[in-house]
């Protein structure tokens, strides 16, 4: 559907002071908010790739009513310090600091957040730290030691189109954590903190706090819910967390630089979040 002027959402830059320094980020305001939403980015290179479908995702919650700050953590993107300074904690404190500036700047919304991949990892993490409206999973990295050996997979494959051989890679990182050097994780620098911290990520472990209203939506070639996806959110739901869990049929965006078409998650996001009560947004 072609759009008109009226529709537009025009980006607001500003900053935002994190503990460590200076936080970039970017505000898409609704005309008639329905609630407010944090948009927190992915690890890395799918960081620098969904770059533009996390724009176009908060232009499109704008216009159907949800206000959007999407943020870059410390070390990354346009906000201050280097990338191989950050860790877990750093963000998910940058994480918070989003979360309070929406809360100023939409007095009486309780702000939601929409995370994808390691962003959603670490909205369930936030969720220990403060009370948030209507949350969203997109493909959030359930096993961080399983997103580690994806890129020593990538490692020895590069090596061995290089160098004729693609042994070496997990002898290189593990010197560079033994000696406290930091570690190639496809170009980027990541600190031996950092590492360990991603090394230990597990949603299976994490408990949501009672009464969170989550959507996990899993996005890759299947429109069944994984195993896995079920095992977690069932064990969620034990906790009395409000969990829905769907499965969209979507390209890794995250991992295509220049991804032009919105998610194929977006809609399903839409309706679930324009099904959440109106209490479910107001701040206590």
């Amino acid at each position: 559907m072609e759009r008109g002027p009226r529709d537009a959402v025009v980006p607001e830059p500003f900053w935002l002071d994190g503990k460590k320094g200076k936080l970039a980020a970017v505000l898409y305001r609704a005309a008639d908010v329905k609630g407010v939403l944090l948009i927190a980015p992915p690890f890395a290179e799918e960081r620098k790739c969904s770059h533009r479908s996390l724009h176009r995702t908060a232009q499109a919650l704008a216009r159907n009513g949800f206000s959007c700050l999407r943020l870059d953590f410390w070390g990354m993107g346009d906000s201050q310090g280097a990338f191989e300074e950050a860790d877990l904690e750093t963000w998910v404190d940058d994480f918070c600091v989003g979360v309070d500036a929406l809360r100023a700047l939409q007095p009486g919304v309780r702000p939601g957040a929409l995370g994808l991949r390691l962003g959603g990892s670490l909205c369930v993490r936030a969720l220990q730290e403060r009370t948030l409206g209507p949350c969203v999973l997109w493909q959030p990295l359930i096993s961080g030691r399983a997103f580690l050996e994806e890129s020593l997979k990538r490692k020895r494959i590069k090596r061995m189109m290089t160098q004729g051989k693609g042994a070496g890679a997990e002898e290189e990182v593990q010197d560079a954590l033994f000696t406290g050097k930091v570690v190639d994780f496809d170009g980027y620098a990541v600190s031996p903190k950092m590492y360990r911290q991603l090394e230990e990520l597990d949603l299976s472990k994490e408990v949501p706090p009672s009464g969170v209203d989550l959507l996990w939506v899993q996005m890759g070639p299947s429109e069944s819910i994984s195993k896995t996806v079920q095992e977690v959110t069932d064990r969620w739901r034990e906790g009395e967390a409000r969990i829905e869990a769907l499965a969209v049929r979507e390209k890794p965006f995250w991992n295509v630089i220049g991804a032009l078409e919105d998610p194929a998650g977006l809609q399903p996001t839409v309706h679930w979040l324009e099904g959440r009560e109106g209490t479910r947004w107001k701040s206590t």
